[in-house]
């Protein structure tokens, strides 16, 4: 019986001391608990402090506002300076249409002036053979019409078409004449020609054939002089337009003096000369 008494006596012994130390744990755990209990209250209480702290004054925020608001404007004036621009772009693209138009205009007047020059080489083109004739890199054209004065030309020359009246004056060539159509009336005047002188037509592989130029001597006072060789292969007759009427006879007064030979080619009659001539 003692000895259950005594068991029972170290069993409460060993009780209480196992609940002495284990209060302290539990304090421990209590305070634990309590503490982190206590964290959101800490939280919230720093929170609101944070919210103390960066909450703004209001003077600052309106003095924030009209600093923003300030800044919002010269956004909108940076964003607006392109439409003030506007103007002076729309006048650069009006200046550039214009000059367009300038570059235009000149492209359609160079091109009509292309058009000219093109227009005049075929009229040169087509004069040139119009006689059946085609000038050579030495040759220039004898344009028919009335003296008025003398005439001194130098080179070679082709007349072809038309009435060449010296109307008392000399028309001096030094070089070569090649008469393909067309009357060269003396009409008292005088001719000088220092090379040959041709009544003939030049064909394209530099041969020579007939032709229907005339030279028209009917006056006494009438000269026509040729250094070279006379060629006489054209009309045998002519209209003369005073008398309104056709000419059998073309050289029937004046002088003509030749430097080399006569030659008269294709046509028996082309060299008919009477009366004073």
């Amino acid at each position: 019986m003692k000895k259950a008494k005594k068991v029972l006596s170290m069993l409460l012994a060993l009780t209480l001391l196992l609940t002495s130390v284990q209060m302290p744990v539990f304090a421990a755990q209590t305070d634990g608990e309590m503490t982190e209990a206590r964290a959101p209250e800490a939280d919230k209480a720093e929170a609101s402090f944070d919210e103390d702290a960066a909450a703004p004054d209001p003077a600052s925020n309106a003095a924030a506002a009209e600093t923003e608001n300030a800044a919002d404007a010269d956004a909108g004036e940076e964003e607006k300076a392109p439409a003030l621009e506007q103007p002076a772009f729309a006048g650069e693209k009006a200046a550039e249409e214009a000059a367009n138009a300038d570059a235009g205009a000149e492209t359609s007047d160079e091109a009509a002036a292309d058009a000219d020059a093109g227009a005049e080489t075929s009229d040169e083109a087509a004069a040139e053979t119009a006689a059946g004739v085609s000038l050579l890199e030495d040759e220039q054209w004898l344009e028919a019409g009335i003296l008025n004065a003398d005439l001194s030309l130098e080179g070679n020359y082709v007349f072809r078409e038309g009435t060449l009246d010296l109307n008392g004056h000399t028309l001096t060539i030094s070089g070569s004449l090649l008469h393909t159509g067309g009357d060269l009336l003396v009409n008292k005047g005088t001719l000088l020609v220092t090379g040959d002188y041709r009544i003939q037509n030049r064909k394209d592989d530099g041969s020579y054939e007939g032709c229907n130029g005339a030279l028209i001597m009917i006056h006494e006072e009438d000269q026509v002089t040729i250094g070279g060789d006379f060629y006489a292969s054209g009309n045998w007759r002519y209209f003369d337009s005073q008398a309104d009427k056709w000419q059998d006879y073309m050289l029937t007064a004046g002088t003509l003096t030749i430097g080399k030979g006569l030659h008269q080619c294709y046509r028996g009659d082309s060299f008919r000369a009477k009366d004073a001539h």
